[in-house]
């Protein structure tokens, strides 16, 4: 079964840092950090003929050619996390890439079990550096 995420233009805020070689991500809900890490996978694709397989706004390819380059030349960062909510071991999983010094575009997809059936959910994200 497929149930769309409903739209949401609420801004949150994430404060990022670095932390030896580590990109590090926290938000005030968030149980457990954000941990970013270089992609070490191959090209990232999104069928857009799957209907039971939500669509970012844009697919990695899309992206990069927005911004004049192979999606494989870009920057591309994994960050994982976990959390428990109401007994439910949720799995955080943002695929991103570097678009420019400020901004960093990429899905998030969280996987987990609900009364006994898996469930994938994902949405698009855009990660703005705030200020100068």
């Amino acid at each position: 079964m497929t149930m769309p995420f409903s739209a949401d233009d609420k801004v949150e805020i994430m404060t990022l840092s670095v932390n030896e070689d580590r990109l590090i991500g926290n938000h005030p809900g968030m149980q457990n950090p954000l941990i970013f890490h270089h992609a070490e996978e191959g090209r990232w694709n999104v069928d857009r003929g799957d209907p039971y397989k939500p669509d970012p706004v844009m697919t990695p390819d899309e992206v990069g050619v927005m911004y004049g380059c192979d999606q494989m030349e870009m920057p591309r960062l994994i960050g994982t996390s976990s959390a428990v909510i109401e007994g439910m071991k949720m799995n955080f999983t943002y695929r991103v890439l570097a678009v420019d010094r400020t901004t960093l575009y990429g899905v998030m997809e969280v996987t987990g079990t609900a009364r006994g059936h898996e469930f994938l959910a994902r949405r698009t994200v855009w990660l703005r550096a705030a200020g100068n």
